[in-house]
């Protein structure tokens, strides 16, 4: 489809060609058929040059986009760093973005629709990350979910179950030296995870499960019957403040183990879920 200045264009070409060939028809310079003639050449060689540049704009214009968001994406060390380490994956979630735009987003919509994409990908390097990410990767999300909180508890609710609870955005809730710690934990499991790939051994996942049985065992004392609402946790009908407090005193628990321990029992929980 032509733009308006294109059909402009066109239709002024059509209109002075026209003209002209009344004229040599009146000063009897050529017969009326001869000038019918010219004028259709004439306008289907003007409408393939202007179909023409439509294409070649049209396909700058896509080029232009893809550009854009080919810059946007390498602002955010964890694309810079699936650029180096995994171009598929990185090739996948840039056109992830271009696809929502081509239906109809704005590029921040698409951008910010990313970010969940951006933490699946993470949620399934955090199994191979050494314990020292993957204990820091944990440290930052509970003052993520200390902070959401604060703020109520579907916010937190949703943080923790995007799939089902719709997601939040963190930079709307989350303060701004917590965000900070998030871009740069996250971008360096990654890095480690590929790099520095590190994964339970037989014994530290049999010791990790029995660790686990046993925070399993305190939360039940403490909490009885709620615990019931994490099987599954997806149920919107569930206590949303109650199921936070829950699973942060279940990642804290975690978390009072020593580093070498707390670890192992982290990939579990997070691969599981």
């Amino acid at each position: 489809m032509m733009n308006m200045q294109q059909l402009v264009l066109l239709i002024s070409t059509g209109s002075l060609s026209a003209a002209w060939l009344c004229w040599l028809v009146n000063a009897k310079k050529i017969d009326k058929w001869l000038a019918t003639g010219l004028f259709t050449a004439l306008m289907l060689v003007c409408s393939q040059v202007v179909r023409s540049d439509y294409l070649k704009s049209d396909a700058a214009g896509a080029r232009s986009m893809r550009q854009q968001v080919s810059e946007s994406l390498d602002k955010l060390p964890v694309m810079v760093t699936l650029q180096q380490q995994d171009p598929a994956t990185r090739q996948r979630l840039e056109q992830s973005v271009l696809t929502a735009i081509e239906q109809g987003m704005s590029k921040h919509q698409a951008l910010d629709q990313l970010q969940a994409e951006i933490a699946e990908v993470i949620g399934k390097r955090v199994y191979y990350a050494p314990d020292n990410d993957i204990n820091q990767y944990m440290a930052v999300t509970l003052l993520q979910l200390g902070e959401l909180q604060q703020k109520g508890g579907s916010l937190c609710f949703q943080f923790l179950f995007p799939q089902t609870a719709g997601g939040i955005d963190p930079t709307k809730y989350n303060s701004a030296e917590v965000l900070m710690q998030r871009v740069e934990t996250d971008n360096h499991l990654l890095l480690a995870s590929y790099q520095l790939p590190q994964t339970n051994q037989q014994q530290e996942t049999l010791q990790a499960n029995a660790r686990m049985q046993q925070i399993a065992q305190q939360l039940g004392q403490k909490y009885g019957d709620d615990l019931k609402m994490l099987a599954p946790p997806q149920r919107n009908d569930v206590d949303h403040q109650q199921v936070c407090r829950i699973i942060s005193d279940l990642y804290q628990r975690v978390m009072a183990l020593p580093p070498e321990q707390s670890a192992p029992v982290l990939r579990i929980m997070l691969r599981s879920g």
